[in-house]
């Protein structure tokens, strides 16, 4: 990616949102907007069916995308006391691979 690309789309705050991240995947791939798009969407949504299916979805040399599981448990309201149950959760969870790490963190 272009560095000064992404800094000239972003300099206005700190995250990168979808369309912005659609607009250097075009610049890259030299497509259209609309074409990133697509192919994001269509990205997300097979991860998403994997997650649903409780696999593992694993990039190589980025990381990977699971899912955790939390089991249920009794709480309570701290502005009522009140005893409450919460149900089990499932939640998505992402790990950074080493290639990633290390390029986050390159002198350690």
């Amino acid at each position: 990616m272009r560095k000064k690309r992404l800094l000239e789309l972003t300099r206005h705050k700190t995250g990168l949102n979808k369309l912005e991240l659609c607009t250097l995947l075009a610049e890259e791939m030299q497509i259209s907007i609309v074409e990133s798009q697509s192919i994001l969407k269509h990205l997300l949504g097979i991860i998403t069916i994997g997650l649903m299916e409780d696999r593992k979805i694993l990039i190589s040399d980025f990381g990977v995308f699971q899912v955790t599981h939390r089991d249920a448990f009794d709480g309570y309201n701290p502005h009522t006391a009140e005893r409450i149950s919460v149900p089990a959760r499932a939640i998505p969870s992402f790990k950074a691979g080493k290639k990633l790490k290390s390029r986050l963190n390159p002198d350690g």
